[in-house]
């Protein structure tokens, strides 16, 4: 399967070869850079992607251009890949950008922005792209659970506890306790307990998607080989009863 698409729009020829040099230095291992600087052209290749079912990560368009502005091509982005992310390349000290790129922002109709120029692409270019990418890749890629939770669907604790794996991007999969596969899961090993410190030990051990720590759960898995890091984790909606797993390590 191809790399997803990292599609760049610019009308100047210089800061295109510029940014288009700078992300494939860093990003052309995992992504295809390409590059427009008409956004009829970018329109094109776009639909042609989608139709085809390429992936299509990131989307960066300078704000002011001939045809029409940045904007207005992301927001066609959006009909074309709903699934893309889009990014505004904006000139430093432009003040007429800074109103339609503030509304753009609030409404949700762009992801960030970026500023040209933006001279040590390791201070203010990679940093943002890689959030932008990382974002795109934990909704869109298919992710192995190392924790699988068994619990109550709508209990207290059941929600803390997501809440808390989402927000540390931990990969999960949740089973009702009276589903089939929650009965089946829930009933293969003995419990033991795995408090909020536990579980607060397990995100720094593991880490997330695009964290520090992704590295060591990577040296895991290797050291582990062709074994599965798989937790289950049964949740109560008694206050008085705390998460139980039981894992296969």
């Amino acid at each position: 399967m191809a790399d997803p698409i990292l599609l760049l729009v610019e009308d100047d020829p210089e800061t295109l070869a510029s940014l288009a040099s700078a992300l494939e230095r860093r990003f052309g291992a995992d992504y295809r850079v390409l590059t427009e600087r008409s956004p009829a052209s970018a329109l094109a290749r776009l639909e042609h992607a989608c139709e085809h079912g390429e992936d299509v990560a990131l989307v960066v368009a300078h704000l002011w251009m001939p045809e029409m502005t940045g904007l207005d091509l992301l927001a066609r982005v959006h009909d074309l890949c709903p699934r893309a992310s889009r990014c505004v390349l904006v000139s430093y000290g432009d003040g007429a950008a800074y109103p339609p790129l503030r509304r753009a922002l609030v409404l949700g109709e762009v992801d960030t922005y970026l500023l040209k120029p933006w001279g040590d692409p390791e201070e203010r270019l990679y940093p943002v792209v890689s959030e932008i990418l990382g974002g795109w890749a934990r909704v869109t890629r298919p992710r192995v659970a190392l924790l699988h939770i068994v619990g109550e669907r709508w209990a207290p604790r059941s929600h803390e506890m997501l809440d808390l794996l989402e927000r540390s991007s931990f990969p999960y999969r949740f089973y009702g306790h009276d589903s089939d596969e929650g009965q089946r899961r829930g009933d293969r090993r003995g419990p033991r307990v795995l408090g909020p410190r536990r579980l607060r030990h397990r995100r720094r051990k593991f880490g997330g998607p695009g964290g520090r720590a992704s590295g060591a759960l990577r040296g895991q898995r290797h050291a582990l080989g062709a074994r599965r890091i798989t937790d289950h984790v049964g949740l109560s909606g008694q206050a008085d009863r705390a998460p139980t797993t039981s894992t296969c390590d």
